[in-house]
């Protein structure tokens, strides 16, 4: 668990260094194969993160249940990481990776 505040504001801030990371993709996930498996394994390695420091945080909001900032602030908090890297542009590029999947799974990306 997060011994305080700070450690949580710390891990969040671990989080949120994945987003420019996740956005330098934008534009490249759907050209080739390996495009698309770094940032599937990026965006792994984020959701690793976060979902255990989601937990933690969870946990340590059921211990005292009196402390409404940790009720509500915790999915909030990481609501705004995620939506604020994964835009129209995921979506769009997703679309354009089911097109190019045959290509993908023959080996070639152009």
């Amino acid at each position: 668990m997060f011994p305080s505040d700070e450690a949580f504001e710390a891990g969040l801030e671990e989080l949120k260094a994945y987003c420019p990371k996740l956005l330098a993709f934008k534009g490249k996930i759907s050209t080739s194969a390996q495009a698309l498996l770094e940032f599937l394994q990026l965006e792994d390695q984020m959701n690793l993160l976060a979902l255990q420091d989601y937990q933690l945080r969870r946990a340590q909001s059921d211990e005292d249940t009196r402390v409404a900032k940790y009720q509500t602030h915790v999915a909030k908090r990481y609501q705004r990481i995620y939506t604020g890297w994964r835009g129209n542009w995921f979506h769009r590029e997703s679309l354009a990776i089911q097109q190019n999947l045959p290509k993908f799974c023959a080996g070639s990306s152009s």
